[in-house]
């Protein structure tokens, strides 16, 4: 033991020397050490929603709060989130509890959930039923001009206190809904994609407009070129024509795409039934210059 405890000690004292000599001494054959730089690991945390339940790990729609909270929409109904939580908390129970279909949040941070019986606002903690629009509601739009409900049975806007029917003439499978941010609605549906203002609405169906009639979601890019995806992958278009196209051989892990989204970094989001791919642009001189990098499978 004494034996080893001495050649620990003469390990240090050598090196030191022979790091001494290098320094004063170039050596051609001298090994230098790589140092690495710090960069973000992206991994995947999965919060389950509940162990026995199918319907209640259905989410149809996620929204996040600025307190941290994630609220859901699930197929057994309004589940919350708390920061630093991992336990989800049912929002409406007893016989409110059925089917939701969307969770959005407006510009005074009130929650709005479409559900399968109507509309309910989250304010200041306490759930209230906004009475007015038909339901069931697929979706719903936070805007500047108010907060938008959308089903079946028609289109309102919630402004200064009180409902409005929206007189828009669009296919009742009401998928995904965005503002223009000029008034007026970009809706998709089962049999193509709707611009609706107060004094028009258009419909965009044939493959001159978009990849698919089938659209399951949208957002714009940081050009404001309309990203829509659905069956057979991602339609881009800008005020007038489809401009470009995303399908599987750019990237989509696969073609039937379900949600589109731009990120806080301007890079866009494409969801598929398998999996996630995120776009990055190359050159920013370029338009439409857009590769598509990690790509996630689900499982």
């Amino acid at each position: 033991m004494k034996k080893t405890i001495v050649f620990l000690f003469i390990i240090p004292m050598l090196s030191i020397g022979q790091n001494k000599d290098l320094r004063s001494k170039p050596n051609a054959n001298a090994i230098v050490a790589y140092i690495d730089k710090p960069f973000a690991q992206e991994y995947h945390e999965a919060f389950i929603v509940a162990d026995n339940s199918e319907d209640t790990n259905n989410v149809r729609a996620i929204q996040p709060d600025l307190e941290g909270g994630i609220w859901i929409a699930t197929k057994n109904g309004i589940y919350q989130k708390e920061v630093g939580s991992r336990e989800w908390t049912l929002v409406n129970g007893g016989d409110n509890q059925g089917p939701a279909y969307d969770v959005a949040i407006d510009k005074d941070q009130n929650v709005w959930m479409a559900t399968w019986n109507g509309v309910y606002r989250s304010r200041a903690r306490e759930i209230q039923k906004m009475e007015g629009p038909k339901p069931p509601i697929a979706k719903l739009l936070s805007a500047k001009e108010g907060v938008y409900a959308l089903g079946p049975y028609g289109i309102w806007l919630y402004r200064d206190k009180k409902w409005e029917r929206k007189e828009y003439n669009t296919a009742r499978s009401i998928r995904t809904v965005l503002s223009d941010n000029n008034g007026g609605l970009w809706i998709g549906t089962d049999v193509g994609l709707y611009h609706c203002a107060d004094d028009k609405t258009t419909a965009y169906q044939g493959n001159e407009d978009l990849i698919s009639a089938y659209v399951r979601g949208m957002d714009f890019d940081q050009d404001g070129n309309l990203w829509i995806g659905g069956l057979g992958g991602v339609s881009i278009r800008n005020n007038a024509a489809k401009i470009g196209e995303k399908t599987p051989e750019d990237g989509i892990v696969n073609a039937n795409v379900t949600a589109v989204a731009k990120g806080p970094d301007g890079r866009m989001w494409v969801g598929t039934h398998y999996g996630i791919t995120r776009f990055v642009r190359e050159k920013k001189s370029i338009p439409l210059d857009w590769v598509g990098v990690g790509c996630y499978p689900m499982r």
